[in-house]
């Protein structure tokens, strides 16, 4: 067991090795999620001023990081 940090330090949940792994091995769903991370990844949001949810996401953890 780990924990995965989610987009709150403060914030942990408990995930297995295990499952990841075995995720990839149905690569079918494994590509859908990608694809959808991706499509995520590189919206632009309404109140964005013309970033990506990716492009913030980025700078919000360089804001964090100092």
């Amino acid at each position: 067991m780990g924990n995965l940090i989610l987009s709150s330090t403060t914030v942990f949940t408990d995930w297995d090795i295990n499952d990841i792994l075995d995720q990839k091995s149905n690569s079918k769903n494994w590509d859908l999620e990608r694809i959808n991370q991706y499509n995520t990844d590189n919206t632009i949001g309404p109140y964005c001023d013309g970033l990506t949810y990716l492009e913030i996401e980025v700078l919000n953890n360089l804001q964090y990081a100092k």
